[in-house]
């Protein structure tokens, strides 16, 4: 019988959690202004090529300054034991106030958001690096709501894929748990 061989860290390091890209947009005042643009030009149900040409030309230009402004975040998967890791290194919540429980949930929730980005990309595709939980807390202060909620979904997304894959690949593999019916 003729066996093959095979690097075996080679085959393990191809086995990563899921991962997605989400890309939010910065320039908040060349969107707004976009979008009025776009609204005038479909109310003003004005026919001539000259006025759409012009409508077009504006639009095309703050398409421009927006696809400037984008951040692509690198997003991977956190193993199902690193996110529960996060709950045992922060404070108990026993015994905090509804303040405190909700501060220490937001702060939870971005150290998740901060060990799932993997790397954040600009436009040009030059790495800038990832963010830390203080940094996270802080992306209100400099991206617009919506896109943030993109962002959020999208690592809520990545981490279910996560635990699914885990669960998944566990030592029962393809038969579920290892301790299934134990």
């Amino acid at each position: 019988m003729d066996t093959a061989t095979f690097n075996v860290l080679e085959f393990l390091s191809g086995a990563n959690y899921p991962t997605e890209e989400v890309v939010l947009y910065t320039d908040v005042k060349s969107a707004a202004e976009f979008e009025r643009i776009k609204n005038e030009r479909d109310n003003a149900q004005v026919g001539d090529a000259k006025t759409e040409k012009a409508y077009q030309a504006r639009l095309d230009k703050l398409a421009e300054a927006i696809k400037a402004s984008a951040l692509t975040f690198h997003l991977q998967g956190l193993p199902p034991k690193e996110s529960q890791a996060i709950v045992a290194e922060s404070p108990s919540d026993a015994d905090l106030s509804p303040e405190e429980l909700d501060a220490l949930q937001t702060q939870r929730g971005n150290e998740l958001v901060a060990r799932t980005i993997t790397q954040i990309t600009n436009n040009e595709g030059a790495n800038g690096g990832t963010l830390t939980a203080e940094q996270v807390a802080d992306l209100p202060n400099w991206i617009v709501g919506g896109e943030i909620g993109k962002l959020i979904t999208a690592v809520s997304r990545v981490n279910f894929n996560a635990a699914v894959f885990d669960s998944a690949t566990d030592a029962g593999f393809l038969g579920g748990p290892a301790n299934e019916g134990a």
